[in-house]
């Protein structure tokens, strides 16, 4: 009780440090929203200059430049109509996207791509539950959901001191703050059973040759 009546005297500074927070998390976020944006758009601009090259520049090109020329149109085209950066595994994600009988499984399929392997003639994912990144992920969630509590404890515990709105609208808000983080951190990989689930409905086609 100490620590929370310790908290409550000190809103106004915690009030500063949420601020600082929040403008850090935004300030982030657009960085990376403009960084997204460029890499987005940079896209087409290289399949406009590959396409000039091949159609300009054909006769300086021998048959094997032309094949490896077309392969990168098509990596560039692939890569931003798919949202998926690597060709390692495209094609493969592609036939499952294309197969699939239950399509609210692909959002769960980008997730999880790197997992995918084939076995006894089907796709299958092989999800590693106590890997460094899950425990990372899960632990994060975990801690925003204990601060989710503690927040909302001295929202409460401020309307029963009648302090004033501030203090409850600074630790409603931060509360908000930390439950959103925690679900977005606990979304970032799938359930057990999801996979189970996933993986019943690969085992329904055969994996490509």
């Amino acid at each position: 009780m100490e620590y929370f009546q310790y908290l409550v005297d000190h809103v106004e500074s915690l009030a500063k440090l949420g601020s600082y927070f929040i403008v850090s998390c935004v300030i982030c976020i657009g960085a990376l929203k403009r960084m997204y944006f460029n890499h987005r758009y940079k896209s087409p601009k290289r399949v406009i200059k590959l396409i000039t090259y091949l159609t300009k520049y054909e006769k300086y090109l021998d048959d094997k430049d032309i094949t490896y020329t077309k392969m990168c149109i098509n990596d560039e085209i692939m890569r931003s109509i798919t949202k998926i950066p690597s060709a390692y595994n495209r094609k493969d994600l592609i036939f499952i996207f294309n197969n699939i009988e239950k399509k609210q499984y692909i959002n769960v399929l980008y997730k999880v791509q790197n997992y995918i392997e084939r076995e006894s003639g089907h796709f299958y994912i092989r999800m590693k539950f106590g890997d460094a990144n899950w425990f990372i992920t899960r632990l994060m969630a975990f801690i925003m959901g204990v601060l989710f509590i503690a927040f909302m404890l001295l929202g409460a515990i401020s309307i029963i001191e009648n302090k004033n709105n501030l203090d409850y609208l600074t630790f409603l808000f931060m509360a908000v703050v930390m439950e959103l983080t925690g679900l977005w951190a606990f979304s970032i990989f799938p359930t057990r059973k999801t996979i189970e689930k996933i993986n019943i409905e690969l085992a329904k086609f055969r994996a490509p040759d």
